[in-house]
């Protein structure tokens, strides 16, 4: 009889469980529901003497388990893991009659079933009781397939149901339970081994940064960027005074191969391309392409001034993997079989991704690419890629030859781009974007009232000076949010028109420039400052990481004094919230006055740290970036690098390396462990990250 009892046992276990499934699913679908259920929906007795009889099957089965003491000697632990279960089972039948006890209706009623049954149940049950029920069936199922999987595992594969006589003896009823429990068993143990080295594997191609640059671009401003999805005929006969262009609708809905979006640094061609690959029109327009088929989107966003991963290859072959995969799970098996059946047998995690296998799998993947099944790829910033770029540009030219996949890329007009992709579909950003400029112009002086105030004394010249604003620019996005930025400024300091004039001419119209003419605006006592803060976060930017706003203040303001200082208390030593926020604001401040803001301070999720929306984010979060990718080439440029440096040249005991690597120290001291890497890493892995860059900076 070995085994035997186990069985009974668990099978009485399930048939509960399934039933309170029931119970439990009805009760949330009754709970909301806007209408009432009718009496003969739900019967307040049948549900009651169903419940009392697994209650009394389960304290069966308790007794016979007692009866079976010999014959399962030798499972000891699965028999306090199922006696266990039961009487967790047999509480919560008890929970559930004490709450259907108190919705009968009294026994004078006409009815003695439930006149409203939603109102009542709201008057006795709570939702979040509701769920705490559904949970603790949902531990007791997962408890009773492990323990029948993991310990009862040979027995079940060993059992000849058919031919055992003590199968033979059980209830009918039993045995069938039986039977469904390990065909459930069985069917349910391979679906999860499937799922979890298909989860596995996916996640394998992900990567911490892989959304970090989407989400650091800009939002494109109100009103803006529409213009995309116009017919470029009908915009040149209105009059409008732009370069023609290719017609994006309509590649979108019927066309073919590449659409290479180009444009000079700064004129916005990121903002534009998160635009489109976010907006609702893109997908409606891609419906007409798709047909009766799909279009699985993926969009990778190259980012030179960050991670390995977000300017090579290799990260954006894992980036549209990831994406495709997600969406056609069936396809990870196909695509990657000897990745998958390691996983499955060893459930080896540590796969190292390298071009070539990647590259493999993305052809596969287009090879599979039919009337039913197509691809459409974003790719911003073609030119940030960090290697031969005549290779990438090729790499999607011929990847877009087939008929099923179409890709939108975007890049400064270098001349290798020029070449590769003669004949598609193109645009040319800055000739496109006057009317933006004058909107965004528009509006940010437009919702300044002292604007409002000069515009009604000097109404001519203010039209004219936004008209010089957007001559200036010469379609350069950035050029425009940095100057109208100082001129607000102006207006603060209650500047008149011609002020504002003046100050606008004062402004060099190249962004290199502007930039340099930036740098001389910076109050020179704070020169020093400004000149520690580049190069301390260039070496810390080029560590593969966005250093948090507080390991950059850490750095800037270490000492060795501090480093080598000896702990004298276990309490004080460690830094509160009071002093990180101090930290925190303090190089908030110091970023605007000291480097003009040529960095920027985003929060984890990439929006503008200065949010309005009333989350208050985690400090440790708040990540430093540069303004835009031109600000770190200028800064590397020699003019930028020499005006810097003979600010700290001076300074003998100052050296980035060695104030980068005195924070560590000082980090680890003061129990300072932040998540710049990964927020999913455990504390232990963080500090041996933070170890790991000590020793690089030393």
């Amino acid at each position: 009889m070995e085994g035997f009892a186990a069985l009974s046992i668990a099978a009485n276990v399930t048939q509960f469980i399934e039933y309170g499934y029931r119970i439990v699913k009805k009760s949330r679908e009754i709970y909301n529901c806007k209408d009432g259920v009718s009496a003969a929906q739900v019967d307040a007795e049948s549900a009651t003497v169903r419940l009392l009889d697994f209650s009394k099957r389960l304290q069966q089965s308790l007794s016979l388990e007692d009866g079976f003491q010999g014959s399962l000697g030798n499972l000891a632990s699965e028999k306090q893991i199922l006696e266990s279960i039961c009487n967790r089972c047999i509480k919560l039948s008890n929970e559930l009659l004490s709450q259907f006890k108190k919705l009968e209706v009294r026994r004078d009623e006409k009815h003695r079933k439930w006149k409203s049954f939603r109102s009542a149940l709201k008057s006795v049950w709570s939702k979040e009781e509701i769920k705490e029920i559904a949970r603790s069936l949902d531990n007791c199922k997962t408890e009773l397939d492990r323990c029948l999987l993991d310990s009862l595992r040979e027995r079940l594969n060993t059992l000849t149901f058919t031919q055992s006589k003590e199968f033979a003896a059980l209830d009918t009823t039993l045995q069938q339970s039986i039977r469904a429990l390990f065909d459930k068993m069985a069917s349910e143990r391979a679906e999860e081994l499937v799922d979890k080295a298909d989860k596995l594997l996916l996640y394998s191609l992900k990567f911490p940064t892989m959304y970090h640059r989407q989400e650091e671009i800009k939002e494109a401003h109100q009103k803006t960027c529409s213009w995309i999805f116009c017919n470029p005929e009908i915009e040149k006969g209105s009059g409008c005074n732009t370069r023609p262009w290719g017609n994006f609708s309509q590649w979108l809905r019927h066309g073919n191969g590449v659409y290479w979006i180009n444009g000079k640094a700064g004129s916005g061609k990121s903002t534009l391309m998160r635009y489109i690959s976010q907006c609702s029109e893109t997908r409606q327009l891609l419906k007409t392409w798709a047909g009766s088929g799909t279009v699985h989107l993926a969009s990778f966003y190259f980012w030179n001034s960050g991670a390995v991963d977000q300017r090579s290859q290799v990260g954006l072959l894992r980036s549209l993997l990831f994406a495709i995969l997600k969406d056609r799970r069936d396809l990870i098996r196909e695509i990657f079989q000897d990745e998958w059946n390691d996983i499955s047998h060893s459930q080896n995690t540590e796969i190292v991704w390298c071009f070539g296998r990647l590259r493999k799998a993305l052809l596969t993947v287009m090879s599979l690419a039919t009337i039913q099944t197509k691809f459409f790829f974003f790719v911003d910033g073609l030119d940030e890629y960090d290697g031969d770029h005549e290779v990438i540009a090729s790499l999607f030219k011929d990847i877009s030859k087939s008929p099923y996949v179409k890709i939108c890329l975007s890049s400064r007009p270098w001349q290798v781009f020029e070449e590769t992709f003669s004949g598609c579909l193109t645009l040319r950003l800055q000739d496109l974007t006057s009317d933006d400029i004058r909107q965004y112009v528009k509006d940010n002086f437009e919702a300044n009232s002292k604007f409002q105030k000069l515009s009604k004394l000097d109404p001519m010249n203010k039209s004219l000076f936004s008209e010089e604003i957007v001559a200036k620019a010469n379609g350069v996005f950035l050029w425009v949010y940095l100057v109208v930025k100082s001129l607000l400024v102006g207006l603060r300091n209650r500047d008149s028109i011609f002020d504002l004039q003046r100050r606008l001419k004062m402004l060099p119209s190249d962004l290199n420039a502007l930039y340099n003419h930036m740098l001389d605006r910076v109050t020179p006592i704070y020169m020093a400052d400004a000149s520690r803060i580049f190069q301390i976060y260039d070496f810390m930017s080029e560590q593969n990481c966005r250093p948090s706003i507080l390991e950059l203040e850490l750095a800037v303001s270490s000492s060795y004094s501090s480093a080598v200082a000896k702990i004298t208390s276990l309490v004080d030593h460690v830094m509160g919230e009071e002093e990180i926020n101090h930290r925190c604001d303090q190089m908030s401040v110091h970023l605007n006055t000291r480097c003009e803001g040529l960095l920027e301070v985003h929060d984890i999720m990439d929006q503008k740290w200065e949010s309005t929306d009333g989350i208050k984010r985690d400090l440790y979060d708040w990540k430093v970036t540069y303004l835009h990718r031109t600000v770190k080439d200028f800064l590397k440029g020699e003019s930028a690098r020499a005006k810097l440096f003979q600010h700290t040249a001076a300074i003998t005991e100052f050296d980035p390396y060695t104030s980068v690597l005195m924070s560590y120290v000082i980090g680890m001291k003061r129990s300072v462990c932040s998540s710049y890497f990964d927020a999913t890493l455990s504390h232990k892995d963080r500090v041996w990250r933070i170890m790991r860059d000590a020793l690089l900076a030393a």
